[in-house]
């Protein structure tokens, strides 16, 4: 009788380590779930996000293709008055030094 109690014991003692394990791996199990939703709610988030930047980029590329039109139209080629032209100075060379000339107070005697 002893050695069955003692085999009933043991298988006893066995149970509870079984069922301990089990209750730690179902505790890991509702942590690594409750952390996969929390994962799936910042995915969500993100591609919302990645949505409205999407449109933005799209916004951005079609004003900046407007403007660049916007840049490239002058007088010639548009309803434009020529004073809002962009003109670009002159390049000095020997023919318009003449003037920039930088006056000075200096008379020459004749």
């Amino acid at each position: 009788m002893g050695r069955t109690r003692n085999y009933e014991l043991g298988l006893y003692n066995e149970f509870e380590k079984l069922n301990q394990k089990l209750d730690k791996a179902n505790n890991t199990i509702t942590t690594m779930s409750l952390t996969i939703y929390n994962l799936q709610l910042e995915i969500k988030k993100y591609k919302e996000n990645e949505k409205k930047n999407q449109k933005l980029i799209q916004k951005l590329i079609e004003e900046n293709e407007k403007l660049k039109n916007n840049n490239n139209k002058n007088s010639n080629n548009s309803s434009k008055p020529s004073s809002t032209d962009n003109v670009t100075p002159k390049k000095e060379t020997r023919a318009n030094l003449y003037n920039y000339r930088v006056k000075t107070s200096n008379k020459v005697d004749k």
